[in-house]
């Protein structure tokens, strides 16, 4: 036989045993809740003055109980300064010269540029009139004049009229005397500049 089918069957499993009853005092005991933490005490006052007598007066002070840096929120401790403003009060204006008021101003450079066109034209004038007159040719003596006729007393003229105030001096006109100096000087540098440019063209033939 080699007992494929021809095998008892298996014994019936043994029913599961009842659970057992614990009794109520055997049971773990279950544990009683933390007590809740009490809350902080609030921190004393730095300081504390009382009684103070000011002007005949008793007054009582009481300094906070934290300083100012301790009660602002984080995010205002963290926050970034503020940028410092700009200077622009210590800035001239655009188009101010910044040596106003020291003889170099804008207005003192135009009026000296005026002066000094004007005086290298006139000098350019004037030489450019001695060169094209040329040589001068003696002119003939003229005849003698005849005697002239006494002339009528003059009419007694009238009285002028009152002159208008002359306007306040603005720095524009040119003083007689510097502008005789440039045209001389002007008239000396254009005479320099023939002579230079005479002994030029001689020496290159």
């Amino acid at each position: 036989m080699d007992g494929s089918t021809d095998a008892p069957p298996p014994p019936p499993a043994a029913p599961a045993a009842a659970p057992v009853p614990v009794a109520a005092s055997a049971a773990p005991a279950r544990r009683a809740p933390a007590p809740a933490a009490a809350p902080a005490p609030a921190p004393a006052p730095f300081a504390q003055w009382s009684g103070v007598t000011i002007n005949g007066g008793n007054f009582s002070f009481t300094t906070p109980s934290a300083p100012a840096f301790a009660r602002r929120p984080a995010a205002a401790a963290s926050r970034a300064p503020p940028r410092r403003p700009k200077n622009k009060a210590g800035k001239a204006p655009k188009g101010v010269d910044k040596n106003w008021g020291q003889g170099k101003s804008a207005y003192a450079e135009a009026r000296r540029k005026r002066r000094e066109e004007a005086a290298a034209a006139a000098a350019a004038a004037a030489v450019a009139g001695a060169d094209a007159a040329g040589p001068s040719v003696p002119s003939a003596p003229s005849a003698p004049s005849a005697p002239s006729a006494p002339s009528a007393p003059s009419a007694p003229s009238a009285p002028s009229a009152p002159s208008a105030p002359s306007a306040p001096d603005d720095g524009m006109e040119v003083d007689d005397d510097e502008e005789a100096r440039l045209v001389a000087r002007l008239a000396a540098i254009q005479a320099a500049k023939k002579e230079k440019k005479e002994r030029e063209q001689s020496g290159q033939s």
